[in-house]
């Protein structure tokens, strides 16, 4: 079994226990929380998260906090509820986004847009040096959209999710 040492080497324990996706104290506990989100049987695992991302580091790997991150959009894609996935409905919104966007409290409105298209989109607030803006993954048979906020402008935000719209039409990873 893990040390906390060694646990806080693989992710920032704090930070996800801070944003309620660890709420174990135990060290055993943790790492149990840990490789669950991780989608990984033990830690040794490569990775259980596929993803794609728009980052800031895209020559770089994948860092811990990206990684972290990225766990953090699949928990919270897990909760959510989409209809069956429909391309042609998610081209038909991704046609109307920008129109959309014009007034900014219609982004509050975007998530369930995209359920009805069959996409969890999902909000993880940035993780401090994440560099990360999004992400597309599969979870439970559903495309998700991961977006961070990062640069706080509603421009970059829909230029993420638009990103990775694209990601979902030529297939994300997982």
């Amino acid at each position: 079994m893990k040390t906390r040492a060694q646990l806080r080497e693989l992710t920032p324990v704090s930070l996800l226990a801070k944003r309620g996706y660890i709420t174990a104290t135990d060290v055993q506990g943790q790492a149990r929380e840990v490789l669950s989100s991780f989608g990984k049987e033990c830690f040794e695992d490569p990775s259980g998260i596929s993803f794609a991302a728009r980052r800031s580091n895209h020559e770089e790997s994948i860092t811990v906090l990206q990684e972290a991150w990225a766990a953090c959009v699949r928990a919270t894609a897990s909760a959510l509820d989409a209809t069956p996935y429909s391309r042609e409905t998610l081209k038909d919104l991704a046609r109307t986004l920008p129109s959309r966007a014009r007034a900014p409290q219609a982004f509050a409105e975007f998530q369930s847009l995209s359920a009805k298209a069959g996409v969890k989109l999902v909000y993880v607030k940035a993780f401090k040096g994440g560099k990360l803006d999004g992400c597309a993954m599969m979870v439970d048979g559903h495309p998700v959209i991961g977006i961070s906020g990062r640069g706080k402008r509603l421009d970059k935000v829909l230029f993420t999710i638009l990103h990775e719209v694209a990601h979902v039409f030529i297939g994300p990873p997982g």
